[in-house]
């Protein structure tokens, strides 16, 4: 409601009725003019807004998913259903994080001494996975004690096969986990599907693990 207050012959009174002003007037003198008392009171600058969460992925939107055409032939057949992605737990050792987990196998590599090639550390989802390539023949990650010390054993869980490069060669392809980053990254690891893996292997191309 807004009051306005006018000398001379009366006063306007302005009432906010269901978003309309309704003037009516009166002939009683207007009361002399209010003073307010100073305040101390100091407006405290407002808040920054926080930044909206991200959506959660959902069984449709498996991250940057690659053209059909574009998919390695050896991935397909592991292609089974269209499973949904799993909740982050509430606390994720920083090894398994998206700031921890990268640089982790980065020092495995380096301390095994291994040919693999890090394509991609994906993090859109938990857990966090690697994708990496390597030569047929290579020995794996897990055959190193490094693994071992960091993860506790030599569990792993991943998706693996085979592509054919346009250059000729032929390489191992890898989307590859810990054991322990699945268990201790997912809220309930129990419901979670291992064809979600497949699905997200599909972020990457031919080209992308002949690079």
């Amino acid at each position: 409601m807004q009051l306005r207050l006018m000398a001379g012959l009366g006063v306007a009174l302005l009432v906010l009725v269901g978003g309309a002003y309704l003037a009516t007037r009166t002939n009683a003198p207007a009361p002399p003019p209010v003073k307010p008392a100073p305040s101390s009171v100091v407006a405290s600058p407002t808040a920054p807004e926080a930044p909206a969460a991200a959506p959660r992925p959902t069984p449709s939107d498996v991250p940057n998913q690659a053209p059909e055409a574009d998919i390695p032939p050896g991935l397909k057949p592991l292609l089974k259903g269209n499973p949904a992605a799993g909740e982050w737990a509430e606390r994720v050792p920083d090894e398994f994080s998206e700031y921890g987990f990268g640089p982790t196998i980065e020092d495995i590599l380096d301390e095994c001494d291994l040919p693999h090639e890090i394509i991609d550390v994906q993090c859109v989802e938990p857990p966090c996975m690697v994708a990496w390539v390597a030569p047929l023949d290579a020995d794996h990650p897990t055959s190193c004690p490094e693994w071992s010390v960091r993860f506790g054993s030599r569990s792993l869980t991943s998706v693996k096969f085979d592509v054919e490069c346009p250059d000729g060669r032929e390489v191992r392809a890898e989307l590859a986990t810990p054991q322990r980053a699945l268990l201790e990254s997912v809220a309930d690891p129990h419901a979670w599907s291992g064809h979600r893996m497949a699905r997200r292997a599909t972020a990457y191309t031919v080209a992308d693990w002949c690079e």
